[in-house]
């Protein structure tokens, strides 16, 4: 570059010192740029959040768009859908947590543990032993007329059908991690069970344990589970490696009916993300139209 710069008898330290101009009020009017947005931002309510009025290069830039925004944008009965869904669920329903999307211990404590209800409690479900270990019955107060609605219809299919585990705090967690493997458990605050909408469910056919060698998902109840649990608002969470986990057929977590009927129309179209991938859009799209998280 400096050599066809020099065709018109500039000195090398000349045009570095131009090059280095031109950087600095570049820099500058994009920093000028950044403060107008920022002005923009705090008075103008349309902005959904801080980072929108960062300047973002354009340049060589290619916009990628989810299967799933695809979808939408494409059919308006699933547009109606999510806008349903919008207005009509409980955004915690679609929370994600992950490791991309932790849940610290005092969230736990101040959004979740005041919604914990004991299953032995329930009217509807009280006379029935659903718990490997009855005294860990804790769940989330959203899916308790479901699970116990789902337990109605399944065990008549399968006596033993039962859940292995439900809600974890950071201390069981971090027992779980420390005692299997990076494929079959996650950190302690990056996991479904800490919402209490988290459920490992398990049989005698299994030995009651949850193991991927079992092969829960080809015994009667664990079948029935991957067939018809969505229409109680429940579906499989690791079907896809996410987080790194393996595939968990006894593992599913509670999203309400709304979301859970369309996590199956979606697969029954030949879809292959997962629920996190839901949750994910729907979270976004709630953002986007201003909502309340």
């Amino acid at each position: 570059m400096f050599e066809r710069q020099n065709e018109a008898g500039i000195s090398r330290e000349a045009f570095l010192k131009l090059v280095g101009i031109s950087v600095a009020v570049g820099e500058l009017a994009l920093f000028q740029k950044g403060i107008v947005r920022a002005t923009e931002y705090l008075h103008n309510d349309s902005f959904s959040s801080p980072e929108s009025f960062y300047p973002v290069p354009t340049h060589d830039k290619k916009i990628e768009v989810s299967p799933l925004e695809l979808i939408f944008s494409e059919n308006k009965e699933y547009q109606k859908k999510m806008e349903a869904i919008l207005k009509k669920e409980r955004p915690f329903l679609y929370t994600v947590v992950d490791k991309s999307h932790p849940i610290s211990e005092e969230e736990i404590s101040h959004i979740v543990l005041p919604h914990l209800v004991h299953m032995s409690d329930v009217e509807k479900i009280k006379d029935e032993v659903i718990f490997v270990n009855p005294e860990k019955d804790r769940v989330h107060e959203y899916c308790v007329s479901d699970l116990s609605d789902l337990f109605k219809i399944i065990i008549p299919i399968d006596k033993t059908v039962k859940i292995r585990s439900s809600f974890r705090d950071f201390y069981e967690q971090r027992l779980v991690y420390k005692q299997s493997s990076p494929l079959y458990a996650v950190p302690a605050g990056t996991s479904q069970h800490h919402t209490g909408l988290a459920f490992d469910f398990t049989n005698a056919e299994v030995s009651n344990i949850v193991d991927v060698r079992t092969h829960f998902e080809n015994t009667k109840s664990g079948q029935w589970l991957m067939d018809h649990s969505w229409e109680f608002g429940f579906v499989p969470s690791y079907i896809n490696g996410h987080d790194g986990i393996t595939f968990e057929s006894w593992h599913f977590v509670y999203v309400g009916k709304e979301i859970g009927k369309l996590y199956h129309e979606l697969k029954q179209e030949g879809w292959e993300g997962d629920i996190f991938d839901i949750q994910l859009f729907l979270a976004e799209k709630r953002i986007s139209v201003g909502g309340n998280t």
